[in-house]
């Protein structure tokens, strides 16, 4: 229950924080998504190197490792934003961010977890830049800008569901027995659904996006940060079909909520590049302080008591 109640504070601070951040327009809107490609490159593609978890070590004083990380996240994204700013290009970070989310979340970053993780981050930074480059590119000749970001969106919450971390945990996909052909099957079946949903939204496209924004956030929120609640005990297929009619009626709660303060693009802004965000650095690179320890991505609730037994954890982890 401890770790619900801190989660759910959690939730409180940087949902406050996002509506002053994005209602006062302190920081750009496309400083987002730079930012939130670099920390899925730093967190979830580089593993924390060099001083956070589950690749990096972390210095004894924890809020020191925070700090140094926090501080090189902020560096890359605004050396990135910068850049695609001066080259009028400011578009390509959200492809750039949904080309890492899916590689991170449904291929757990294939075929780099077989390199070090300094390695997997510098080669993994600039093979999902070109590719970004290639799938605007491509965008740009077959897709109407104004349904491209709903497509992305549509598909990478569908992704998200069926991805090994989260919701279903890969289930049934996991047949497959490894990556790619894991991560290429929800991908089609993903894609599928984005060109499905998209096709329909003429009429509807301010509650798809609602919907999927706020699927997307309480698929991993759930998941994640707060452990599968009510559904933990369960295994999979059934922690799956109990979690997703949670999330979905909590994801429609929240952002119909959020919607009355307010319009569709800030929802999407706070859901996706302020609440997750925020909920990744204070939990990975913060390791939770003051809070308990931190989960991996997808993990159950390991009940470690000290900081000792969780780099232990990590260390059998990572062999």
């Amino acid at each position: 229950m401890r770790f619900e109640i801190e989660s759910l504070i959690q939730l409180s601070l940087f949902t406050f924080l996002g509506y002053l951040l994005v209602v006062n327009n302190y920081i750009p809107a496309g400083f987002y998504p730079s930012l939130t490609t670099w920390l899925l490159l730093l967190s979830v593609v580089g593993g924390g190197w060099p001083f956070s978890i589950p690749y990096g070590r972390p210095f004894k004083r924890l809020w020191a490792s925070g700090v140094v990380m926090t501080l090189k996240l902020l560096l890359l994204s605004g050396i990135s934003y910068a850049l695609l700013s001066a080259i009028g290009m400011q578009d390509l970070a959200t492809i750039w961010f949904w080309v890492c989310a899916n590689w991170a979340f449904i291929f757990d970053c294939w075929p780099m977890r077989h390199e070090t993780p300094r390695d997997a981050l510098i080669i993994g930074s600039g093979a999902t830049f070109i590719g970004a480059l290639a799938l605007d590119q491509l965008f740009s000749i077959v897709a109407p800008r104004n349904l491209l970001s709903l497509f992305m969106q549509a598909q990478l919450a569908t992704a998200v569901v069926f991805s090994p971390f989260f919701v279903f945990q890969s289930y049934p996909f996991h047949r497959l027995w490894r990556q790619p052909r894991i991560g290429l099957a929800i991908l089609l079946i993903s894609i599928a659904a984005g060109l499905g949903i998209t096709a329909v939204s003429a009429t509807v496209e301010t509650h798809i996006v609602l919907v999927t924004s706020g699927l997307l956030l309480w698929s991993i929120l759930y998941s994640w940060s707060f452990a599968y609640p009510l559904s933990r005990r369960y295994g999979q297929p059934k922690r799956g079909l109990v979690t997703l009619p949670l999330i979905v009626a909590i994801a429609l709660a929240w952002s119909y909520t959020l919607s009355l303060f307010l319009s569709p693009p800030n929802l999407v802004l706070i859901n996706l590049y302020v609440i997750l965000p925020a909920f990744v650095v204070h939990n990975i690179f913060w390791l939770r302080m003051p809070f308990s320890p931190p989960l991996l991505f997808g993990m159950l609730l390991q009940q470690q008591k000290s900081l000792e037994k969780l780099f232990d954890w990590f260390s059998q982890v990572r062999d």
